[in-house]
């Protein structure tokens, strides 16, 4: 199959009030029980989607679920196997037939100095962050074909871009990922399918309120140029953007969402004006 050749004229002028949209689309999301991924899911479905909302958590799936109605719909499993996955996609065939995009924000850090770095952690982080984007790619792929404006999203980190102490593992595993949206784009580009990735900062979650309390919060709020991390919306709002039309000639591309951060000279401050 190869992605059809489409003649524009170029004084054609789309409604661009519209193309955010994705009315009609069916969506996985996965990792939609919480955070960034419950986010997504109602980005989707107040711009017009169905969504099924998987997530390790049965209950966070249906709490999720029921938040969007008859729109939504629940599964749970562990997507780091291939006979979960496969269940998965067999569940979105039986509800959707087919699927517009999937979201994929799967993906948890767990700190280790490479001194003190086991197998086990290392490997953990790579079936977290990694084995299941390939697992998704593989098994989702078909559900995908032949449909207009199709799209894989995953979520990466700016671990993978900078280094930083005690997140070897995390940091190799997400720059895995982009690698390998990378190599998806290019093969499923002429199947008319993109492939992207959103990096984000640091983000204001439940485990980083945990993480950072009220003092490391402002100390992140003060290094960061737009003055304030993330919050989990304003990643849904990037992943929303690159599954719509708006994105519509993106493919194998990471963007960035941190406020500027990753756009900062690395050292400290100096003031370099002259009089």
């Amino acid at each position: 199959m190869t992605a059809q050749t489409t003649e524009f004229d170029s004084t054609d002028v789309p409604d661009y009030t519209t193309m955010h949209r994705v009315d009609g689309g069916r969506f996985l999301v996965l990792g939609a029980g919480q955070g960034i991924g419950r986010q997504t899911a109602h980005a989707l479905v107040a711009n017009g989607a169905r969504v099924l909302c998987v997530d390790l958590v049965q209950e966070r799936a249906d709490r999720v679920a029921a938040e969007l109605g008859d729109a939504a719909r629940a599964w749970s499993g562990d997507i780091t196997h291939a006979s979960e996955v496969i269940r998965l996609v067999e569940r979105a065939f039986e509800l959707y037939g087919s699927l517009t995009g999937v979201i994929d924000i799967v993906g948890m850090a767990v700190p280790r100095d490479i001194e003190q770095m086991t197998e086990d952690v290392w490997d953990q982080q790579f079936d977290i962050c990694l084995r299941h984007v390939m697992l998704m790619l593989r098994h989702g792929l078909d559900l995908l074909k032949g449909v207009d404006g199709a799209s894989f999203t995953f979520v990466s980190s700016v671990s993978a871009l900078r280094g930083s102490a005690h997140n070897a593992a995390y940091g190799a595993a997400k720059a895995a990922l982009e690698s390998l949206v990378r190599s998806a784009a290019v093969e499923f580009g002429p199947l008319g399918i993109r492939v992207n990735a959103v990096a984000p900062g640091i983000i204001w979650t439940p485990r980083f309120v945990e993480i950072l309390g009220d003092e490391g919060r402002r100390a992140n709020d003060e290094n960061t140029p737009l003055g304030h991390i993330a919050q989990p919306s304003e990643i849904a709002s990037a992943l929303l953007f690159l599954s719509s039309g708006m994105a519509g000639h993106i493919t194998g591309q990471t963007l960035v969402v941190d406020g500027g951060v990753n756009a900062k000279f690395p050292y400290p401050a100096v003031n370099m004006v002259r009089d």
